[in-house]
């Protein structure tokens, strides 16, 4: 799954376990930044609930990986949020058991 992003940075979203997407118990967010910037990465379930903090603070340039482990949700659709700076992107990663 990959996603557009604000100029200063690219997302590429990737499950190398068990593909792209769905994933089994985890899966890695993957994110280049251009240069270093404030960052906010997080996990919601299909209600809206967050389930996952993943990255808070300020980054520096270069690529990064955060892992998100589902060990003990259920099975469903899960949204990640991804704020670099002021730009939000958002995408849906499935878990599948």
């Amino acid at each position: 799954l990959s996603a557009a992003v604000p100029a200063s940075a690219e997302l590429t979203v990737s499950a190398p376990e068990a593909g792209p997407n769905p994933f089994r118990d985890r899966t890695e967010i993957r994110y280049t930044l251009a240069e270093a910037a404030e960052v906010d990465l997080r996990v919601f379930d299909a209600l809206g609930r967050e389930v996952a903090a993943l990255v808070s603070g300020t980054q520096s340039a270069g690529m990064h990986a955060a892992l998100f482990s589902a060990d003990d949700l259920p099975s469903g659709v899960y949204v990640w949020r991804l704020a670099i700076g002021g730009e939000v992107t958002t995408g849906r990663v499935t878990l599948s058991r």
